[in-house]
């Protein structure tokens, strides 16, 4: 296995709580297979990076602490990029991991509704999963970039201007 599922695997049977106090966890699928990777790969030209090919060998998505990772079926490129996401926040913003262009490969950037509004949010999905797990736990949440305000000032997208 590679650090990054090490990492998930070693916050399995850990329990934080959201804002409300309610228990949240890490939830394992099935991995995806070789073959729908390889599919995925084949049908846009490109190649995952190798922590996102791992982790979706391990398991295809991931529920992070209620934040949900995509499986490969649910990853979508964006050629004009060289991005893919990951993860949707649900309002037409995504986290994604590069695969070259103007981020170099394995960084994590967020895709605020266009490929043209882009900002670096870390060096690579390890370090992406460990300030989720760190924020989740610190406030019970994940902040989007417009949570911030004078009051809310810490979080991983704290300098994203959507």
């Amino acid at each position: 296995m590679n650090k990054l599922v090490d990492i998930l695997k070693s916050y399995h049977n850990k329990v934080l709580f959201n804002e409300d106090g309610n228990p949240l966890t890490i939830e394992f699928r099935k991995g995806a297979s070789v073959e729908s990777i390889l599919k995925f790969e084949i049908e846009n030209d490109i190649k995952l990076p190798n922590d996102l090919r791992e982790l979706l060998l391990f398991s295809n998505g991931v529920n992070l602490f209620s934040l949900q990772i995509h499986s490969i079926e649910e990853i979508e490129y964006f050629p004009h990029s060289k991005i893919i996401s990951f993860h949707s926040w649900g309002n037409g913003d995504f986290d994604c991991v590069s695969i070259g262009g103007n981020y170099s490969q394995g960084k994590i950037v967020f895709m605020s509704h266009s490929e043209d509004k882009l900002a670096l949010i870390s060096n690579d999905l390890i370090e992406w999963v460990i300030g989720v797990i760190v924020e989740i736990g610190e406030l019970g949440t994940l902040l989007h970039p417009l949570d911030y305000n004078e009051k809310v000032s810490k979080g991983m997208y704290k300098n994203v201007l959507c």
